[in-house]
C-alpha cells in the first residue's frame, strides 16, 4: 500500500476524484503531485489495444508525476502538447497518428517525435472528449511512482510497468522510425 503525503491510498484507484481537466482543483494543480488519466466509460481505444486494456481491470491509461513543476504545467504538456510529453506521444501512436516524416533525422534525441499541427489538434480534441483526470498533491518521495505503476500497470505506462503493452512498444518504435526518416 502506497500513500501520499495526505494519506491517500494509491492502491484504491476507485477513490480518486476524476474530472474533466477544466474542473480540477486549482489549489492542487498549483503544486506538485501525481496525475491519473482515465478513459471515460463511453470511450474506447482502438481494437488492437482493447484486450490488453480490458485485462488490466481498471480504466486508468496513464499515471504520471509532476515533480519540479506544477501539476497544471505538466498536464498542459501532456494533454495540450505545450512541450514534448511521453503520454502525448504514446496516445498519438495508439490513435494511429504518425509523426512528421524525417523531422528528427538530424536530431540526437530520436524519442521526441512530433505530429503535424492538424494531428496534434485532433489528438488534443480526442483527449478532451475521451478522458478524465485525477490529481493528488504530493511533495515528498516521488520514487513511489514506480511502485504505483508496477501495482496498477496502466496500458500506456512503459517505464516501470511489469506488463508493458507490446502494441504500444511497436507503435512507438514505428513513430520513431518515421520521424527519423527510416520508414
Amino acid at each position: 500500500v502506497v500513500k501520499s503525503q495526505d494519506n491517500f491510498d494509491f492502491s484504491q484507484l476507485e477513490k480518486l476524484d476524476f474530472r474533466a481537466t477544466g474542473n480540477l482543483d486549482e489549489e492542487v494543480l498549483s503544486g506538485t503531485g501525481f496525475y491519473f488519466i482515465r478513459l471515460k466509460l463511453s470511450s474506447s481505444l482502438p481494437i488492437r489495444y482493447r484486450k490488453r486494456f480490458d485485462e488490466q481491470g481498471h480504466r486508468i491509461i496513464y499515471i504520471g508525476k509532476a515533480e519540479g513543476q506544477t501539476l497544471a504545467d505538466r498536464l498542459d504538456q501532456e494533454l495540450l502538447h505545450t512541450s514534448a510529453g511521453t503520454f502525448f506521444r504514446s496516445i498519438g501512436a495508439v490513435l494511429e497518428k504518425t509523426p512528421i516524416p524525417g523531422h528528427l533525422r538530424s536530431s540526437k534525441r530520436k524519442y521526441n517525435y512530433e505530429f503535424s499541427e492538424s494531428d496534434t489538434s485532433w489528438i488534443i480534441n480526442w483527449l478532451s472528449n475521451n478522458i478524465d483526470v485525477a490529481v493528488v498533491a504530493h511533495s515528498s518521495d516521488f520514487n513511489i511512482e514506480n511502485t504505483i505503476i508496477a501495482y496498477h500497470a496502466p496500458i500506456l505506462n512503459h517505464t516501470g510497468n511489469p506488463r508493458k503493452c507490446a502494441e504500444l512498444i511497436l507503435d512507438r518504435a514505428r513513430c520513431r522510425r518515421i520521424a527519423s526518416g527510416l520508414e
